[in-house]
């Protein structure tokens, strides 16, 4: 219930991959987008709004696409409680530093 702003995902993530648990890194690297998103006003960040809300707040069309793939990415991972490990993460960050991108070119 943090607000995104405050809180320090670099570290949590870098903290997460040095204790090789993937999935909470997944989950960092999913909340940086929402924090990037929201810092470019293209989404208004809220801990109760779903991945559809933001979806829905996303008016770059080149964006939702990438953003829906992550989002269906960090849901499968995270609250699928799907295991993953180094290898399957690398496949996963792409995905996300493919969105991360995309995102500083928006300026909506």
């Amino acid at each position: 219930e943090n607000h995104i702003e405050a809180i320090d995902l670099d570290a949590l993530m870098n903290a997460a991959l040095k204790q090789k648990d993937y999935r909470l890194a997944v989950r960092y690297q999913f909340l940086r987008i929402l924090k990037l998103l929201s810092q470019k006003h293209i989404i208004e960040w809220h801990f109760d709004k779903t991945n559809v809300d933001y979806t829905k707040e996303i008016k770059e069309v080149r964006l939702q696409t990438p953003f829906q793939k992550a989002s269906y990415l960090y849901e499968n991972i995270w609250y699928g409680e799907q295991p993953i490990d180094e290898q399957a993460y690398a496949k996963t960050t792409s995905r996300f530093d493919t969105l991360n991108l995309l995102i500083p070119k928006y300026d909506g």
